[in-house]
């Protein structure tokens, strides 16, 4: 298997224009809100009533951090890809950054181009073999991964144990184990009902938009 982008070390192996403006399929796809439209943020999106997520997606949208995909819009269960999960990271952290980390794939002309510097200058992301693969979907212990490293840009220190209660323990990648141990001691990411953790499964909106907002509440 490829390795993960977003790992605790190099391994051994393997334009938001900030306009605030939402078109499907093109410039920012996550839907990164901006001063200039708490009006969209304030709108209950039709496909998240009754979600599990609907409470933390609509208090985070409250607080100008993400809006939909289209006005009445949010795509909860569509997977986020890596672009998009730093894009809402580093809003959500309020970083900037106008140093290139010098990712040969992340582009200037890239809405996500300022974003991923400066979530990889903060230090919460780290490519591999200058490759940052931002179309690339995150997996939820890569997830994970840059949540613990959120968190420790944050000053917070987390305990250990949380990685336990997963039946599925074992097939968490080595490089990722410590990392999803943190976050999920930390309360920053939950398993799932049946009671795994689901490593490799990709994260999707809803689950970015909660558990940053569980970072931003610790």
């Amino acid at each position: 298997d490829p390795t993960p982008v977003y790992t605790p070390q190099p391994p051994s192996g393997s334009g938001n224009s900030n306009s605030g403006t939402i078109v499907p399929g093109a410039g920012n796809p996550i839907g990164i809100a901006t001063a200039d439209n708490n009006q969209t943020a304030q709108v209950r999106f039709a496909d998240t009533v009754g979600h599990w997520a609907q409470k933390d997606i609509e208090e985070m949208a409250g607080r100008g951090i993400v809006s939909g995909v289209t006005e009445n819009t949010f795509e909860p269960d569509r997977a986020i890809t890596r672009a998009e999960f730093a894009t809402l990271l580093v809003k959500a952290l309020n970083l900037s950054s106008g140093v290139s980390a010098e990712f040969s794939d992340v582009f200037q002309s890239e809405w996500y181009y300022h974003s991923v510097n400066a979530a990889a200058n903060a230090g919460l992301i780290v490519g591999y073999d200058s490759l940052f693969r931002p179309n690339d979907l995150i997996t939820r212990e890569e997830m994970a991964v840059v949540l613990e490293k959120a968190s420790s840009y944050l000053g917070k220190n987390a305990g250990r144990g949380g990685i336990e209660r997963f039946s599925d323990q074992a097939s968490i990648s080595d490089w990722a184990h410590d990392s999803v141990d943190a976050a999920t001691t930390a309360g920053l990411i939950s398993g799932m009902p049946d009671g795994t953790f689901a490593p490799k499964e990709n994260a999707t909106r809803a689950q970015a938009v909660s558990v940053i907002k569980r970072l931003l509440d610790l």
